[in-house]
């Protein structure tokens, strides 16, 4: 008869724990392709005229994120960026890369979106394969209740490389995804936006136009004194990672929360409101072992404890799992007091601000991202709350 040790016996535990953990991604993907969605896709000109952009692009995920979680009925948003014009996104690709394919991943996706520089010299430009990349071969959702929204941002000449830009942006269109060209201004007028304006007639809609880093936040940021920060902090300090995989994870909210603070405080409050909304904390739960469902200290003989920081490597699991006990009472204390400065009719503002129909862009990105997602939303008859 085969027989294992107790140490045997351990790692058996932990390789079915990872096999579970696999296949829970996997059925929350095959759920995922059942799930009617909203798909908004960036692709953005990084080159040196539209320095800045990636700063805004990445300011506003969070103000589209907490819109669609309240759409009635219910969908998931899926984001997917594409960047162009940047020397080191190489020659062989025509300077165009697939900075992520659609995601609900959203704090993976920003804390990649913090990598990028956020200026550069000068780069060469192909809209049309650029167009491509964003329009084409980017894994958009089969489903014919799909809401699908690709914004063009930046400016330049659209006229460059092949295949003609035009046939790109019809064939787009006849796929039912939403193409919104967004013209970024310059100081000196230029013939350029002639064919940005083109597009625009192609898929029959004005072109939109901001100014790059101009911002209008639609709300007043709330008189907190620090507050908000620290219990962000705090609740940060009790996350626990328990593999490379959920480092990674953790890391990628750590760097989302800490980078926003730098940020407009509405920017800010959008990124925390979302934070402690049921989505992102149910979204962190497999990654997070302080959010795990354990009823005892034995149920912690699942993880590998080689994995885990050395100050929890030296302690019992008794002693871990009381400390995950004391700690989730005092997350659960923080997260009340950040929803009381941020509740949910924050959000319902928002939504009613969005939804009139005098509604402006006034050449700010946030507002013509808004503005043209929710339009886009109610054209397949989804609305959401205002009060």
């Amino acid at each position: 008869m085969f027989r294992i040790g107790f140490k045997g016996f351990i790692i058996l535990l932990v390789f079915l724990f990872t096999i579970h953990v696999k296949s829970m991604a996997a059925n929350q993907d095959s759920l995922d392709n059942q799930t009617p969605v909203v798909e908004v896709v960036f692709c953005l000109d990084l080159s040196g005229s539209t320095n800045g952009l990636i700063d805004n692009v990445r300011e506003q995920v969070w103000s589209i994120v907490n819109m669609i979680e309240t759409a009635t009925p219910k969908r998931k948003l899926r984001i997917g960026l594409v960047g162009f014009s940047r020397p080191s996104f190489g020659g062989q690709n025509n300077y165009v890369k697939t900075i992520s394919k659609l995601t609900d991943d959203y704090d993976l996706l920003v804390a990649e979106m913090w990598k990028i520089k956020p200026q550069i010299e000068k780069g060469d430009q192909f809209v049309s394969s650029a167009l491509e990349a964003a329009g084409l071969n980017m894994n958009w959702s089969k489903s014919k209740d799909a809401v699908k929204v690709l914004f063009l941002i930046g400016n330049g000449r659209v006229d460059t490389g092949s295949p003609d830009y035009r046939s790109v942006v019809a064939t787009i269109s006849e796929n039912d995804v939403t193409l919104v060209p967004v013209y970024c201004l310059r100081e000196r007028k230029s013939n350029e936006i002639d064919g940005w304006n083109q597009i625009g007639r192609i898929v029959n809609r004005p072109l939109e136009t901001i100014w790059v880093l101009k911002r209008d936040p639609l709300i007043k940021p709330v008189k907190d004194e620090g507050r908000l920060a620290q219990w962000n902090r705090d609740l940060n300090r009790l996350l626990i990672s328990y593999s490379k995989e959920s480092k990674e994870y953790i890391n990628a909210v750590i760097t989302c929360d800490n980078k926003s603070m730098i940020l407009h405080p509405v920017s800010y409050e959008n990124r925390l409101y979302y934070r402690v909304s049921e989505y992102a904390l149910n979204k962190l739960q497999p990654w997070d072992l302080a959010a795990a469902n354990m009823t005892s200290a034995s149920d912690l003989l699942k993880y590998d404890m080689s994995l885990m920081e050395d100050s929890l490597q030296r302690r019992t699991i008794n002693r871990i799992y009381d400390g995950i006990e004391k700690g989730n009472v005092t997350k659960a204390a923080i997260i009340d007091k950040i929803k009381k400065q941020l509740p949910y009719e924050r959000q319902l503002f928002y939504n009613r601000i969005v939804s009139k129909p005098d509604f402006e862009s006034s050449n700010i990105l946030e507002k013509v991202i808004l503005k043209n997602v929710f339009n886009a939303c109610k054209s397949k008859s989804i609305s959401f709350p205002v009060e």
